[in-house]
C-alpha cells in the first residue's frame, strides 16, 4: 500500500447523485471512500450519542443488561427498535472530526459470493472447491460444502453453498439477488438461517 497523505475531510457524501459524483471526480479534489474506517470506541460512541441518539440509547440499554438475566429480553426489544441507517449517513456526513488517508492499493469488496469467488485461487477447471466436492464437466464454480458430499455435473458459473441447515445455489451473475432471499427469510420469521 502506498500511503500519500492525510487530509481533513471537508465534506463526506455517501452515494451522491450521478451528476454530483461526476463533478467530484472531474474536480480532482475528492477521494473515493472504500468503506474502511478506524476510530476509538469512545469517540464513535460520542458521535453516535450526538447524531444517532436513538441507536446510542438502544446500545446503552443492551450494554446495561449484558450480565443480567434480562439480557435476551432487552436485546430482542432493543433490536426491534433500531432504525436501519448506516454510519456513513448517520455520522460521517455530519461529523466535523473526520480525516482520510489517500492510498493506492488493490481492493475488492467481498459483498457477494461472486466477488469472493473472484479472489480465490481456482483449480484447472476454474472452480474453487472447499469441502467434499465431486465436479464433472463443470467450470467456473464456487462450491463450499464442508459437512457433506456435493456432486455437480455440467454446471457452469454457479455458487453452491451447502451448509448444515441450508443450501444456496445461485448463478454468479445473479449473486446480488441473495439480498432478496434474506428479505424473504426475515418476512417468514426464519431468522435461524440468517
Amino acid at each position: 500500500m502506498n500511503v500519500k497523505s492525510v487530509y481533513k475531510v471537508k465534506t463526506f457524501a455517501e452515494k451522491p447523485e450521478k451528476e454530483t459524483a461526476e463533478k467530484f471526480i472531474n474536480s480532482g479534489e475528492f477521494l473515493w471512500n472504500a468503506g474502511m474506517f478506524v476510530w476509538k470506541a469512545e469517540i464513535i460512541l460520542l458521535e453516535m450519542k450526538t447524531f444517532m441518539c436513538e441507536l446510542h440509547d438502544c446500545l446503552d440499554s443492551i450494554y446495561d443488561a449484558l450480565t443480567t438475566d434480562q439480557y435476551d429480553t432487552v436485546l430482542d426489544r432493543e433490536w426491534e427498535l433500531v432504525q436501519p441507517e448506516s454510519i456513513d449517513y448517520g455520522i460521517l456526513e455530519k461529523a466535523k472530526n473526520v480525516y482520510t488517508i489517500k492510498a493506492d492499493f488493490q481492493w475488492n469488496d467481498l459483498g457477494s459470493w461472486h466477488s469472493l469467488f473472484n479472489v480465490l485461487t481456482k483449480n484447472n477447471e476454474t472452480n474453487y472447491h472447499d469441502g467434499d466436492v465431486i465436479s464433472v464437466q463443470s467450470e467456473n464454480n464456487l462450491i463450499i460444502s464442508p459437512d457433506r458430499l456435493t456432486a455437480v455435473v455440467g454446471v457452469k458459473d454457479m455458487a453452491i453453498i451447502n451448509l448444515d441447515d441450508a443450501t444456496l445455489i445461485v448463478p454468479h451473475d445473479k449473486s446480488e439477488g441473495v439480498k432478496d432471499v434474506v428479505k424473504m427469510l426475515k418476512s417468514m420469521n426464519k431468522s435461524e438461517y440468517l
